[in-house]
């Protein structure tokens, strides 16, 4: 099982319009399973401190392309950056959170191409490694998405849910 998977899905049903409620917890020092809520609901902590930026050895975890740098510059304010995080939910189990913040938080990894920034969480971050953020121009709908995701193994036709690869 690959490290990132260290958490435990419970209360998990694959099918579309099943249950939405899902939990991802962790092993306790006492054993027991203790939920992470912080992250996966609610909103974050606003502090800039101890921020970790992606130096150029963090390339590979993440890839920006070049149109979703070139849109990101043009929609953003000042000081604004895209945030990409993971939430329990969605038709396969997890789904993609994609928004403009203004906040950097104290465990968020900081990428950034041609002056536009990603902000990713940690935790997030385990569910998002090696993938790459694009801009994604269709017919009826365009979006920041994120594609190519080595962690995933499956994902639902909207392209924001997807399931984890267990392997």
């Amino acid at each position: 099982m690959r490290p990132l998977v260290h958490a435990v899905m419970r209360n998990v049903q694959a099918a579309c319009g099943g249950c939405r409620t899902r939990w991802l917890s962790t092993a306790s020092s006492s054993g027991g399973a203790q939920p992470i809520t912080t992250h996966l609901s609610g909103t974050p902590p606003t502090t800039t401190q101890s921020t970790i930026t992606a130096t150029s050895s963090d390339a590979a975890e993440l890839t920006i392309t070049d149109r979703c740098a070139e849109h990101l510059k043009k929609i953003v304010s000042p000081g604004e950056c895209l945030r990409v995080s993971v939430d329990g939910g969605g038709c396969s189990g997890f789904e993609y959170k994609i928004s403009i913040d203004s906040s950097v938080n104290n465990d968020d990894r900081v990428f950034e191409k041609n002056g536009a920034k990603v902000l990713v969480d940690e935790l997030s971050m385990s569910f998002v490694k090696g993938a790459t953020i694009d801009y994604v121009e269709e017919l009826i709908r365009s979006a920041f998405r994120v594609t190519n995701n080595p962690v995933a193994e499956k994902g639902c036709s909207c392209g924001s849910s997807f399931a984890v690869r267990m392997d």
